[in-house]
């Protein structure tokens, strides 16, 4: 029951209730979207629940499917052990417990089903708003020499016999 009413991932005797800001939830959508598009016979779900035989539970940020679970196993994941997904895509901050956490989960996973596909990614934690990419788009930046080369002076060995 607990788990309608909140996110929680349920990891043998621990309970972890999962809160991610808007940020991480814009990021879970997009990369949501974005596996869909890549390939539309894929099940792609954003905090979709997956539960092993042992009875824990996982909430991965998006989880890919290559194949469809069942009607079932969508509706009740922890009735019917919905099964892990082919890909976990885990989003963290930068910092503890929220890294911890994940690679944690990551490595807990991967010792359960060798099969599985993660993908993490960091994002710098600060409340600091980063100044923008002056030229978006572009591969290659013009620079501007701060010494004119025709006009330094330039030093030849001599050789002496």
């Amino acid at each position: 029951m607990i788990h309608v009413k909140y996110e929680a991932e349920i990891i043998g005797k621990n309970m972890f209730i999962k809160y991610d800001g808007i940020l991480k939830q814009r990021i879970h959508r997009k990369l949501a979207n974005s596996a869909e598009a890549h390939n539309p016979n894929w099940d792609v779900d954003a905090n979709g629940m997956c539960v092993l035989e042992n009875c824990d539970s996982f909430l991965p940020d998006v989880g890919i499917w290559f194949q469809m679970p069942t009607k079932a196993e969508r509706i009740n994941p922890i009735k019917e052990r919905c099964p892990l997904p082919d890909v976990w895509i885990e989003v963290f901050y930068n910092r503890d417990p929220d890294r911890i956490h994940s690679l944690d989960n990551i490595a807990l996973v991967q010792q359960l089903n060798l099969g599985i596909e993660f993908v993490g990614i960091s994002l710098p934690y600060s409340t600091v708003i980063f100044q923008q990419n002056p030229n978006p788009g572009i591969a290659t930046t013009p620079v501007k020499s701060k010494h004119k080369a025709y006009q330094s002076t330039i030093y030849y060995p001599l050789e002496r016999e």
